[in-house]
């Protein structure tokens, strides 16, 4: 009687871990595409010292069977990348910046990620480039 009652205790504990590990394993599935909340980033603007800061950002990976061309002729890439879905605009005011220096920095934030083929028109490594009034380093 004793050793039937341990044996189901046994079993409703192991299902009960398995249970637990199942739903924890599933909160992070490496072949995903997250915003990260807090990427470290360092603002440059002429006039103004470097600061250190904090943007959402994408990270993650996607599936993909295309197998990259590393010499030339080069191909345009098909496969899906960690993307953003949405941005938004954020500023910031510099805290040490030159007399006379607006201390005003724009920066791109994540608001949502998706894994899709980047759009060459949209998608750049560089982003400042295309931020208004940053300088372009």
């Amino acid at each position: 009687m004793i050793l039937r009652i341990s044996y189901r205790v046994f079993m409703c504990s192991l299902l009960y871990w398995i249970a637990i590990l199942t739903v924890v394993s599933d909160a992070y599935d490496p072949l995903q595409c997250y915003k990260h909340p807090k990427l470290k980033y360092t603002a440059f603007k002429d006039g103004c010292r470097p600061h250190a800061m904090h943007v959402s950002g994408c990270y993650g990976m996607c599936e993909t069977m295309e197998v990259p061309t590393l010499s030339p002729p080069y191909k345009e890439p098909l496969h899906s990348t960690c993307n953003y879905d949405e941005f938004e605009f954020q500023t910031e005011q510099l805290p040490d910046c030159d007399p006379g220096v607006d201390p005003t920095y724009i920066y791109i934030n994540a608001v949502s990620c998706v894994c899709s083929v980047p759009s060459y028109d949209t998608t750049s490594y560089y982003f400042r480039y295309f931020l208004p009034h940053n300088d372009k380093r």
